[in-house]
């Protein structure tokens, strides 16, 4: 068995970036995203069999069709012409949000079964 990829979990506080979001361009909020370095890191810390790869594979196909659910509501949005900067915003938050998810997702699985 090989190990994982190695991210230590410190550096889920990257993720106060985010809060530059608020403060200058709605862009920023995508740097909550980096929270999820945290869950990886716990993840990374498990020798690589192939159910955690499962549980991993598992993880991000739920992710991801939460990705194609939000990119379907943020394209019904700009057609009925809500603001832009609403739409930056709660696309930067939820992209944010499924990258976080998805190995936090992985994780409880993985300890779950």
């Amino acid at each position: 068995m090989k190990k994982t990829f190695r991210i230590h979990p410190v550096f889920g506080i990257l993720g106060f970036l985010g809060i530059l979001g608020i403060i200058y361009n709605p862009f920023f909020c995508i740097f909550f995203g980096f929270f999820s370095f945290f869950w990886w890191g716990l993840i990374g810390k498990e020798k690589s069999d192939e159910r955690l790869e499962e549980n991993i594979n598992k993880a991000v196909s739920i992710a991801g069709r939460l990705a194609l659910i939000l990119c379907f509501f943020i394209l019904f949005a700009l057609d009925k012409k809500v603001a832009s900067e609403t739409v930056l915003l709660a696309g930067s938050i939820g992209y944010a949000i499924i990258f976080t998810l998805a190995p936090a997702l992985a994780y409880f699985i993985d300890k779950r079964g």
